[in-house]
């Protein structure tokens, strides 16, 4: 073998190994529904899933199994068959499209009817296979299915981001940074605390350091950086931090390609500058390891300031008053604190004029961060959203009185209310909000955690499982038949068929036929019979 041909396979070998570093990054999550056993085993073994980057979370045999197992897990692409007991594949597909998921699917059946395939090409579905297919050309419909997925990923991460997305990823990333450095050590729990906010474990992100980068040119280096970003057409949230002549950049990786970006940044020049610029990056698995390395050189430095717009918020050290901040945000997150027998108004009125005794407008608000940030996790009535409003309007204020009066206007807010101690107060609150939109046929954990707590809606799987001790379709599905049981028993059989949309089933009476029997044991007319106003009970 020649030394071209060497390099060659050399180069081969390389790309291969990046392709695979890439999926085990990002694999994709495949559900498999077909209601007959045989075929569904044999599909669920007929190829090597991972190869594909694809990850089989499991098999459904029953189109509302399937329904529910898709609300729960959000897999990236589902298989299904047409005809299946419950609900049909097509009614499925249509059932999912109305939510906010951006599952794909594939129908797999032996249907070759034209009107099957054109009614789910209007529902956007856009590979349909008949039965049988061999592993070939299942293969090859799924590999078209993965690059239009991660296609997507890509331009989701790439749009846009709501001003109010930004600002609850700053706050919550600064709260993060503030606690990290008042630690003797950083442990777990202060990633576990901030998990449910910030992708800290699954999403790589990239480090930049610009070094010798004066104060003075701040300003103009972060304009020249907005600007990088709008002319690449990437909006992308980046946090940028300036200790003494370094200015540190964090950011999401959505892209393997950083040439453009790295040329850019080591080529800044200013005016009057005295020292050539250098510049370095590095890439990390996640943020938690990135912020394991940042936070001990930070902890170095007396001073180091968060870069917001055209403007540096500076965060000191001041570790008596945080201490005694900290102890009281703890009483006032306790009923009864061991050894102090005082109203919540006189902690409250303790910590307002701690808040007043403060000269700077900096570190108050590095305090009312710290307060607002702790309270609105640890209790049913915070609210991430709220808390960010709360501090952007903390920042346009200069009266010290006044930033101190809003802080504690917000904490009476957040402490009027508390959680009953059973669930964590972000599960209280999707309790609450089932309760409050039964009739919501669409509701989804996915929705309910991005739109509503602004938290990870995995994270939020994984302890509402642990919590409350079953999924949340299953939870769900159990309060829409308890809320039909209560209507049921005040309604004549005749009413019925309204019964399935009063309860978020839609208009779908065999859905909600088939899920009342499978809950109760008997039907809902046999129910509304036995229960109900009717004139023969």
């Amino acid at each position: 073998m020649n030394m071209t041909n060497m390099i060659l396979m050399q180069s081969l070998k390389y790309v291969f190994l990046l392709y695979h570093l890439y999926r085990e990054v990002i694999m994709l999550k495949l559900l498999i529904v077909e209601d007959e056993e045989i075929i569904c085993e044999t599909l669920a073994r007929l190829t090597d899933w991972s190869s594909l980057g694809i990850e089989l979370i499991g098999t459904c045999q029953d189109g509302v199994d399937a329904y529910h197992m898709i609300l729960d897990e959000c897999p990236d692409i589902v298989m299904t068959d047409i005809n299946m007991p419950g609900i049909s594949g097509l009614e499925l597909i249509e059932r999912i499209q109305r939510t906010a998921l951006d599952t794909r699917f594939l129908i797999l059946s032996g249907y070759a009817e034209f009107d099957y395939a054109k009614r789910a090409m209007k529902s956007g579905v856009k590979h349909y296979l008949l039965k049988p297919c061999d592993e070939e050309q299942l293969r090859s419909a799924l590999q078209e299915m993965v690059s239009e997925c991660l296609q997507l990923k890509q331009e989701k991460n790439l749009s846009p981001v709501t001003i109010q997305d930004a600002q609850i990823q700053h706050v919550m990333l600064q709260n993060l940074i503030r606690e990290g450095i008042r630690l003797p050590n950083v442990t777990t729990k202060l990633f576990e605390t901030n998990a449910p906010y910030l992708e800290l474990y699954e999403q790589p992100f990239q480090y930049c350091a610009i070094y010798y980068l004066e104060k003075n040119f701040i300003n103009s280096a972060m304009e020249q950086l907005r600007r990088y970003w709008t002319n690449t057409s990437q909006n992308i949230c980046f946090h940028a931090i300036y200790t003494v002549n370094v200015l540190l950049l964090i950011f999401p990786d959505y892209t393997r390609d950083y040439s453009s970006l790295d040329d850019f940044l080591s080529t800044l020049h200013f005016p009057n500058q005295k020292v050539s610029i250098v510049y370095e990056r590095k890439t990390f698995p996640n943020l938690e390891k990135l912020l394991l390395m940042l936070l001990p050189k930070l902890k170095r430095y007396d001073t180091f300031y968060f870069v917001e717009e055209d403007h540096l918020i500076p965060n000191s050290n001041y570790d008596l008053i945080f201490s005694d901040v900290s102890l009281i945000t703890q009483k006032l997150l306790q009923e009864h604190s061991p050894g102090d027998d005082r109203s919540i108004i006189e902690i409250e009125e303790e910590l307002h004029n701690i808040l007043l005794s403060v000269g700077d407008k900096d570190f108050l608000i590095q305090l009312a961060s710290q307060l607002l940030i702790s309270l609105s996790i640890e209790t049913v009535s915070g609210d991430i959203k709220t808390v960010s409003q709360t501090l952007s309007r903390l920042h346009n204020e200069d009266n010290l009185t006044n930033i101190c009066n809003i802080t504690m206007n917000e904490i009476y807010l957040i402490t009027d209310t508390s959680s009953n101690g059973k669930y964590s107060p972000f599960i209280q609150k999707i309790i609450n909000y089932v309760d409050d939109h039964i009739s919501e046929e669409n509701m989804t954990l996915k929705g309910i955690s991005e739109n509503i707590l602004y938290m990870n809606a995995s994270y939020v799987s994984r302890i509402f499982v642990k919590e409350v001790g079953q999924t949340f379709s299953s939870y769900v599905t159990e309060h829409r038949i308890e809320k039909a049981k209560e209507i049921l028993s005040g309604t004549s059989v005749e009413q019925i068929q309204n019964v399935a949309t009063l309860v978020g089933c839609g208009n779908n009476p065999y859905y909600f036929s088939k899920i009342f029997k499978k809950v109760t044991g008997m039907t809902p007319t046999i129910y509304a019979r036995r229960f109900g106003t009717s004139p023969h009970n």
